[in-house]
């Protein structure tokens, strides 16, 4: 199993709805202004109607100063000039006010445009207006301001001018408004149709990638559901060898490279693609080696060939679980269980669906019954109080619920029956030190190196409790002598040293973050897989 490193720093991802904010500034800043419209209007509406004709040009004058105290006094008028400047002034409305209103309004609406608009947003907004601009010629409105306009050269008896601008003011204002506000909020709605249109199709979108996504619906089972590919090494001198099976075998009693022994067993499987058994070699190495996904191809493809393969189940399922494959993990756990106590699931009708609960549940009925019962056993498994492979699933569920304190006694107890078992030390590191309990970790790392030096996968381990606790330089130095151990040495018939095709991401991913922790930036960006490791010979030892 893998220790867990620290999650790196990340920056609080901030929510920003800008889109919507635009929207909004832009609402506000397109709303029509009436300012100066308004100011042309007071000027008009406080600046004296034409005079009557019983009123002296004294009052008339006296009347407009009274009114307009910012302008200098008008100058006296004789009768015929103030009938000469009504006449000029009651045909200048009738003939412009159409014209200026159309110009003022044009004018207030550039002064109110806010953001430059594009083409097709100006083009949007041409035609809602002239859609609306047709509607407003037939309104009610329309016709009262004409009508005003007709009785402008006209006396209303019981009304004063002043009466009769300030009616027509409030009326203009109300109406103007009154259909501004309906031509915004029509655009406006136009607008929200095409955003919910434009959600609806990118919901649906994305729903029906969710049901094509073989990747979310994939069956958990590792018999029946799809198997990873598996990638060879490009350069094997073991292709050749009619013994490489028994070369890999003794490579890996004798000590000697995991890598190395990985190309034996993939010149096997080349060979024999349903052997089973070199399959499982082939994937527990590649586990040992820190390399995951070539581990589950391989332990995917010996279950295939043979589904009553425990080991391979076992060894399956605690690959999955490193890469948080719960629910297949739950499932290859759950085959294994069948196999060994089908006596047990029989038992167990309360709940059919898989899941974390269920499958603990089994395992704890399974603990119970104790090896004695179990499906494939030997004499010696017989005579145990407990059965070490089902302590060493229930570890791996624990594990799995972050219930560190329970898995730790689980793979305690197996160790009690195989306390050579290196596999089982460096889940108990892994545990202990994904529950903060570093120098215990380190602990157990060493007893599993000290059974088999070349694991490659506890020396990573080891240099993540390290990490863990600051201890930065030496950290380093074991993913790099863990890296150094993924060197090929082809010898006399091969092109030279190679880590070959199969590279682990997650050890130089880590690398790179301690150096980064060191605040070495100059070797973080040397951390890759096509970098020599001898560059980094001059500072560290591995």
């Amino acid at each position: 199993m893998v220790a867990r490193p620290p999650p790196p720093n990340m920056a609080d991802q901030q929510l920003v709805n800008e889109f919507f904010e635009k929207q909004q500034n832009d609402a506000m800043l397109d709303s029509f202004k009436f300012n100066e419209m308004n100011n042309e209007l007071n000027n008009v509406i406080h600046a004296p109607p034409p005079p009557h004709a019983q009123l002296a040009s004294n009052n008339w004058a006296n009347e407009f100063a009274m009114n307009n105290t910012n302008f200098l006094p008008a100058p006296q008028l004789s009768h015929e000039e103030e009938n000469a400047f009504e006449n000029a002034f009651n045909e200048a409305i009738k003939q412009h006010q159409e014209l200026e209103w159309q110009n003022e309004f044009v004018r207030q609406e550039n002064l109110a445009a806010g953001p430059v608009l594009q083409n097709d947003e100006i083009k949007e907004f041409e035609k809602i207006y002239e859609q609306h601009a047709n509607q407003l010629n037939d309104d009610e409105w329309t016709q009262q301001f004409a009508e005003v306009e007709r009785t402008l050269n006209t006396e209303e008896k019981g009304k004063s001018k002043d009466e009769e601008y300030l009616n027509w003011k409030e009326e203009f204002e109300k109406n103007a408004y009154a259909t501004f506000d309906e031509l915004n909020a029509d655009e406006n709605q136009d607008f929200d149709d095409a955003w919910e249109d434009a959600q609806a199709q990118t919901w649906e979108k994305e729903f029906e990638d969710y049901e094509v996504d073989e990747t979310l619906t994939a069956d958990p089972d590792p018999i029946t559901g799809p198997l990873e590919p598996y990638t060879f090494e490009i350069i094997n001198p073991y292709l050749d060898n009619p013994d490489a099976y028994e070369e890999g075998l003794k490579l890996l009693e004798t000590g000697g490279s995991l890598s190395t022994a990985a190309l034996a067993f993939e010149a096997v499987v080349q060979k024999d693609p349903k052997n089973s058994e070199a399959w499982l070699r082939l994937g527990n190495i590649q586990a040992e080696n820190e390399k995951e996904r070539p581990a589950i191809a391989a332990l995917q493809r010996a279950v295939r060939e043979n589904p009553e393969n425990l080991e391979a189940l076992m060894s399956l399922a605690i690959s999955y679980t490193n890469e948080a494959m719960n629910l297949e993990a739950y499932s290859t756990l759950e085959r294994w269980i069948k196999i060994q106590y089908p006596q047990v699931v029989k038992n167990n009708i309360r709940r059919t669906q898989i899941s974390h609960d269920h499958i603990i549940s089994l395992f704890l009925e399974a603990a119970r019954l104790g090896p004695s019962e179990a499906t494939h056993k030997s004499p010696e498994s017989e005579a145990l109080a407990f059965d070490p492979d089902v302590q060493s699933g229930l570890g791996v569920l624990f594990f799995n619920n972050f219930d560190y304190d329970k898995a730790v006694d689980c793979f305690k107890a197996a160790l009690s029956v195989r306390p050579n078992d290196y596999l089982l030390w460096n889940r108990l590191g892994a545990t202990l030190a994904n529950s903060h309990r570093c120098e215990e970790a380190s602990n157990a790392y060493y007893q599993a190196l000290e059974i088999k030096p070349t694991f490659v996968r506890c020396r990573y381990n080891l240099g993540i409790a390290c990490m863990n606790i600051g201890c930065y330089k030496e950290a380093v130095e074991h993913f790099l002598g863990a890296l150094s151990m993924h060197i090929i040495r082809y010898g006399k018939d091969g092109k030279g040293d190679d880590a070959g095709v199969n590279i682990s991401d997650s050890i130089w991913e880590t690398l790179r973050r301690t150096f980064v922790l060191m605040e070495r930036h100059d070797l973080a960006k040397l951390a890759n897989a096509n970098t020599d490791l001898s560059v980094f010979e001059n500072e560290f030892e591995f």
